[in-house]
């Protein structure tokens, strides 16, 4: 019976085994192809630039290095200093081979939320602005028909005035 028992408990271990064995064979499956992309975003200018014409194309002004490094986004140094621990703890250790990747991916990650903020300020003074522009043609147009009001008022009163002028010159006459 013992024997029996230890014979199962074996072949379980061994399938438990095999499934471990089979899934890390995915796991590094899907590594590998995820460096062979990576290795394919980093060294795409090959297949844009075909070989002896890439200094032609730089020459023209087409870029021979991925968009993201091109970026106006901040140095290693004041992302670091500009994001909060809780983003720097997310990154992998500066000895993981994906380390890298994560701190470009949480650079621009920080730039794009940087961007979306002046976005929504931009969008607040538009508005804020807009609304000033709104106010302003208002008072100018009660400013219109106060200039319209007191157009006619001087009117009214120089022709009483006339009237009272010459009503007076014939009263003394």
């Amino acid at each position: 019976v013992l024997l029996n028992a230890s014979r199962v408990g074996a072949a379980e271990a061994r399938d438990g085994l095999d499934r471990v064995d089979v899934d890390l064979r995915g796991v590094e499956y899907e590594r590998d192809r995820v460096r062979e992309e990576i290795e394919r975003c980093e060294d795409y200018t090959s297949a844009f630039f075909p070989s002896g014409l890439e200094p032609m194309f730089i020459k023209a002004g087409i870029s021979s290095s991925p968009a993201y490094k091109e970026l106006d986004i901040l140095d290693v140094e004041s992302f670091r200093e500009a994001v909060s621990e809780e983003v720097l703890s997310a990154l992998p250790v500066e000895e993981d081979e994906s380390f890298e990747f994560a701190q470009t991916i949480a650079r621009l990650e920080h730039e794009l939320s940087e961007i979306q903020q002046r976005e929504a300020l931009l969008a607040q003074l538009t508005k804020d602005r807009d609304a000033l522009i709104k106010s302003k043609k208002e008072i100018k147009a009660k400013f219109d028909a106060v200039d319209v009001y007191l157009t006619d008022f001087a009117k009214t009163s120089n022709a009483v005035a006339s009237k009272v002028k010459d009503v007076s010159g014939t009263v003394r006459s």
